[in-house]
């Protein structure tokens, strides 16, 4: 199961990646930056779709990549000068304890 986590992780910063190069590509108009981005975005699939065939529940895992993006997307905002209110921070912690909350019901097989 930690193959699993270790796949999904792959994955959130493969589309935090994706989300960094969006943003270098300044509105899908600068060539290199697309082209990164759309090679982020496979990596993003295809270790997301490993962890699906590992046996990773779609909810929990979707759940953790949807938070890892986020928190990641702060952390590239940052990286491009935007501030973090207090409003984003009390949200991204909420999220992340209701990811831990989804994974600790028990899973369906």
């Amino acid at each position: 199961m930690l193959n699993v986590y270790l796949m999904i992780a792959i994955a959130a910063v493969a589309n935090v990646a994706t989300v960094y190069f969006m943003k270098l590509s300044a509105g899908l108009t600068v060539p290199w930056p697309i082209f990164a981005m759309l090679i982020a975005n496979l990596f993003t699939n295809w270790f997301l779709g490993r962890a699906f065939a590992g046996g990773a529940p779609v909810g929990g895992a979707v759940t953790m990549l949807v938070v890892g993006v986020m928190v990641g997307s702060l952390i590239v905002g940052l990286s491009f000068g935007e501030r973090i209110v207090p409003i984003q921070a009390v949200g991204a912690v909420i999220a992340i304890i209701g990811v831990i909350i989804c994974n600790l019901a028990p899973h369906a097989t």
